[in-house]
């Protein structure tokens, strides 16, 4: 079964992964959206040389880096050179 579980999307070249205004307001959409099934929302912003950030549950104004594979949060799980691809 295939079930949405969020959001991605990425920067343009040399721009930071932090999130956007726009970021911000689609994330609050998506929150009200999830809590509907009692998910947290989930979205991940992509930049240069496989920079990312993830935010789960809340959305901070700063970058919120990808941690290492070493850490529980479930975005550690995505391997950007692999995973995230032009098709």
């Amino acid at each position: 079964m295939l079930e949405y579980i969020g959001e991605w999307h990425s920067h343009p070249a040399y721009c930071s992964t932090s999130p956007s205004d726009d970021d911000i307001q689609v994330f609050a959409w998506l929150t009200g959206l999830m809590d509907a099934d009692g998910l947290p929302a989930m979205m991940m912003i992509v930049g240069d040389g496989g920079h990312a950030s993830c935010f789960v549950g809340e959305m901070m104004k700063e970058e919120s880096p990808l941690p290492g594979p070493e850490d529980p949060n479930p975005c550690s799980q995505v391997d950007l050179a692999t995973d995230i691809q032009p098709q």
